[in-house]
């Protein structure tokens, strides 16, 4: 049913309110109640109930909420403020129809995707990149550590690789180095030369 309690309303289904305002139970099932708070936060609440029995009162869990300026907290009170909040077990993106899935993370307009994740179900791949003419980067620390540019030169330590792999390093010690311990041998590509020692 639907109820106006001063400037409040809400829908519920198998679900009434006492005159003491208690949540109680029409019937022997779970219950659902969509509140409107409009004296309180402004938000709209999304509430369920497991089964119970005809009569008994409801112990309601916040599943979802909207509040006044868009956010949207699901299996959250609160959207802490964030566009889309989401808590609680595991979170799964799915295209049922299949094909190939793009989940776009950061900024987009109508006509372009900056860059995300592609999932493809033809052939079970997963994407990570741009889709327009834009680079990749790596960050730690909120600091750029590495980069693929937009025609696919990877840079370590630079933000304009101009050769297919660049590494550099600001200070003297090695750049790259592989190793197998196995036999001791190593080789160690130093600030000016490659060179071959024991580990």
């Amino acid at each position: 049913g639907f109820a106006n309690n001063g400037g409040s309303g809400y829908i519920t289904n198998n679900a009434y309110y006492t005159s003491g305002y208690t949540p109680t139970y029409i019937s022997t099932a779970p219950a659902e109640m969509i509140s409107f708070n409009r004296t309180g936060n402004n938000d709209i609440q999304f509430l369920v109930a497991a089964s119970g029995a005809a009569g008994g009162t409801i112990s309601w869990t916040q599943a979802m909420t909207l509040d006044s300026s868009g956010n949207l907290g699901i299996g959250a009170g609160s959207s802490s403020g964030i566009r889309l909040l989401i808590t609680g077990g595991n979170q799964h993106l799915r295209n049922a129809a299949g094909g190939t899935t793009r989940f776009i993370m950061g900024p987009s307009t109508n006509s372009v995707e900056y860059g995300g994740l592609i999932f493809d179900d033809t052939d079970g791949s997963m994407s990570y990149g741009t889709i327009a003419n834009y680079v990749a980067k790596f960050i730690t620390n909120n600091t750029e550590r590495a980069r693929i540019d937009s025609s696919g030169n990877f840079g370590i330590g630079t933000s304009s690789p101009a050769v297919p792999l660049a590494v550099y390093n600001n200070s003297n010690g090695n750049l790259l180095t592989v190793s197998n311990n196995n036999v001791g041998a190593a080789i160690y590509c130093g600030s000016s030369a490659i060179t071959f020692g024991d580990t």
